[in-house]
């Protein structure tokens, strides 16, 4: 799970990075999901699911500090 959710993507994006800063859109898209929020999870349960998205969630983030001065957009859809 952590390889699909977190991983993957990342290795992705830093084997774009450099085409991305050099594009008319620097925008670097994710796909997350409202199972962690931490207020919604009601249910408990899909531990590996909510935690791998939730890391790629982290990730986003440094990927947005780090890439932000180029002005790249990272997003979490």
């Amino acid at each position: 799970v952590f390889l699909v959710n977190l991983i993957g993507p990342l290795r992705v994006a830093a084997a774009f990075s450099e085409n991305v800063v050099r594009s008319d859109r620097r925008i670097v898209a994710f796909i997350s999901t409202r199972i962690t929020n931490i207020e919604e999870n009601t249910d408990g349960a899909r531990y590996m699911y909510r935690t791998s998205k939730a890391a790629l969630n982290v990730a986003i983030r440094n990927l947005s500090l780090e890439l932000g001065p180029q002005n790249v957009i990272c997003l979490a859809l």
